[in-house]
């Protein structure tokens, strides 16, 4: 399924990968979250914890609506599903390669369709986050591909300039979204992807400056369970988000990440 050679970086800046799959809501889920803790704890996620929230439903009147997550996950943290009536979300802050990736993505997916059983999927992403963090020698700039840099502070006359870039394509197989954004300080997470279930082998000091790449690719429509085409469609997600990625980059950034020299 692979169409280029996959990149293995041994200095890689990414610090988490996630794919969420979306199915129609079953309404009996907590009936069947013993058998698939135990399944899961099989699989080597042995951490389970049971998350209550709120959800808003706005119309004519706002109403709210109990929401219940199941939330499974490897005793180093690193690794972990939540689970929902409507939606799966597997996520790792330890990635390999996409084979391995998608592998282990497919081996959880048909234990949940083993108990559960659902039919098809209605909504497919991918999501990957890179960290990318300067030093004396290469300033963050230096890793970024000039068509994401934007204007500078000098250009505009001051002395400092935070940076965010959006981008929003569409693909042969849904919606390809590329956020870049920079900061300094400790807290690199969006909004959206705060989680107490991971942990990130990141150090980050006070004053350290850095960008985030974030990628997310989502797909719509059926897709069965059953069969190849949920794997065919998470292959040709990862296919353009990996595209993007070498575009979004620098040269001298893949050779550094790679171990390599720069000279």
């Amino acid at each position: 399924m692979r169409s280029i050679e996959g990149l293995k970086l041994t200095n890689s800046p990414l610090v988490l990968v996630l794919s969420q799959i979306r199915f129609s809501e079953v309404l009996k889920m907590d009936k069947f979250a013993p058998d698939i803790q135990e399944a899961f704890k099989g699989l080597g996620l042995s951490r389970f914890t049971q998350e209550e929230s709120q959800q808003f439903i706005f119309g004519p009147k706002l109403k709210t609506k109990a929401s219940t997550r199941w939330v499974f996950s490897d005793r180093k943290k690193t690794e972990a599903v939540i689970l929902s009536n409507d939606f799966f979300v597997y996520q790792v802050s330890k990635y390999d390669v996409f084979d391995t990736f998608s592998e282990r993505l497919d081996t959880l997916l048909k234990k949940l369709v083993g108990i559960v059983g659902i039919e098809f999927a209605e909504q497919v992403g991918l999501r990957y986050l890179d960290l990318i963090i300067g030093d004396d020698d290469h300033p963050v700039d230096s890793f970024i591909s000039n068509s994401l840099q934007g204007l500078s502070a000098s250009d505009l006359g001051v002395d400092k300039a935070n940076h965010q870039f959006v981008i929003n394509a569409q693909t042969e197989c849904g919606t390809l979204f590329l956020r870049s954004f920079e900061n300094s300080g400790g807290q690199f997470l969006p909004p959206d992807l705060q989680s107490p279930h991971l942990e990130f082998e990141v150090e980050l000091k006070p004053e350290a400056e850095f960008r985030v790449l974030d990628f997310d690719h989502i797909a719509k429509g059926e897709f069965d369970f059953e069969g190849e085409m949920l794997k065919e469609t998470l292959w040709k997600l990862h296919k353009f988000i990996d595209m993007a990625f070498r575009v979004a980059v620098t040269p001298t950034a893949l050779k550094i990440w790679k171990g390599e020299s720069d000279g």
